[in-house]
């Protein structure tokens, strides 16, 4: 019971650090308002507090990316095979993947990124095998209030928001729909919270995570996926309190390491593995293979 007690401690104290340092504006030097993608991938830099608004409208970011490259303003990141990163320099990159290249922000810190408007901020991305955001080693990010996703369905590669080797990240009242494969994907992060974000229509997972740690997902809705929360085995301290699962087409939980659920609505028939799921005072509603008692 200490332990657990311990471990949720840690998580809420790690999510008030997160929105603290994301949101606060005394981190932040450059704050800028922009409209079109191409403003919108020019403002990004560290210490940087950027508002956008799209009206109803979605922005495409591909033509913009496709644009600065020509014009030589944003290099290639170079990734071998494994995906070992070669470069470390901050800055604004792109890689090419199958149908199209993918913005790649790297080595940036104290970025705080708000859509305004009542619908927020609408982002979306033409490859259906690119990434419609990908952070590198970054730290202290703050996104809120955004839609993003793909014009078309892809399949294998291919997320929302990626974050590799990043601490402190916070995602707030968005709404990632897949298409592109993966709503969420964490590689080797720390101190990451979800709140009041939607992850839906995704070919795969709605979200992913991989060697990381300090992670607290609150009130999130994580519905009309193929799948729903899948964790490797060096993951720790990931919670989800007060989420959905709904009309999921398979499991809702693929988890090699402990999660815990806590006061979340879980709906699934078809077929949900919860070995390693921690279920407390959750309205479950789920058609059980190899299940252990809940």
């Amino acid at each position: 019971m200490k332990k657990r007690t311990s471990i949720i401690t840690t998580i809420v104290f790690r999510t008030l650090v997160v929105l603290t340092l994301c949101l606060s504006s005394h981190v932040t030097t450059y704050a800028q308002q922009v409209r079109t993608a191409r403003d919108f991938i020019l403002a990004l830099k560290s210490n940087a507090n950027i508002t956008m608004t799209t009206g109803n409208d979605a922005v495409n970011l591909t033509d913009a990316l496709n644009e600065l490259i020509a014009e030589g303003r944003i290099k290639p990141y170079n990734l071998d095979p494994d995906w070992i990163r070669v470069q470390t320099k901050p800055g604004i990159y792109y890689s090419s993947e199958y149908d199209g290249n993918q913005l790649i922000i790297v080595g940036m810190s104290n970025i705080n990124i708000e859509g305004k408007g009542n619908y927020g901020a609408y982002l979306q991305v033409d490859p259906r095998y690119a990434t419609v955001m990908m952070f590198i080693n970054c730290q202290n990010i703050g996104i809120s209030n955004f839609t993003m996703g793909h014009t078309d369905t892809g399949d294998c590669v291919g997320d929302v928001l990626e974050f590799h080797d990043c601490e402190d990240i916070a995602v707030n009242n968005c709404r990632l729909f897949g298409c592109g494969v993966n709503g969420l994907t964490l590689k080797s992060c720390k101190g990451v919270s979800a709140n009041d974000t939607h992850f839906y229509g995704c070919s795969n997972w709605g979200i992913r995570l991989f060697d990381t740690q300090w992670a607290l997902f609150f009130g999130c809705q994580i519905y009309s996926n193929t799948m729903g929360i899948y964790m490797d085995e060096t993951c720790s301290d990931v919670t989800m309190d007060k989420c959905m699962f709904l009309n999921n087409k398979r499991e809702v939980f693929s988890c090699q390491s402990p999660l815990t659920v806590r006061n979340s609505s879980i709906e699934s028939h078809g077929g949900t593995n919860v070995f390693n799921v921690n279920l407390e005072a959750c309205d479950i509603n789920m058609d059980c293979n190899d299940c252990e008692d809940y």
